[in-house]
């Protein structure tokens, strides 16, 4: 499984992406990575969490219901 979500910011000052990623297949008990990726001034910055897969998509598809 991947996905990934590229967007600029507004002030586009630095890049972002937003990527879900599993090593082989991964199903709904799978633990995938939600990564974050960022790049300001040549510099990348990344931070990644562990979660189950269904709670990454559930995330990924309500971020506001998540918090």
């Amino acid at each position: 499984m991947f996905q990934q979500v590229k967007y600029l910011c507004k002030n586009k000052k630095y890049k972002e992406k937003l990527r879900l990623r599993s090593y082989g297949q991964a199903g709904p008990d799978t633990t995938v990575f939600l990564e974050l990726k960022k790049k300001y001034k040549g510099i990348v910055y990344k931070r990644r969490i562990l979660l189950p897969a269904e709670k990454a998509e559930c995330y990924l598809a309500h971020p506001a219901e998540a918090a």
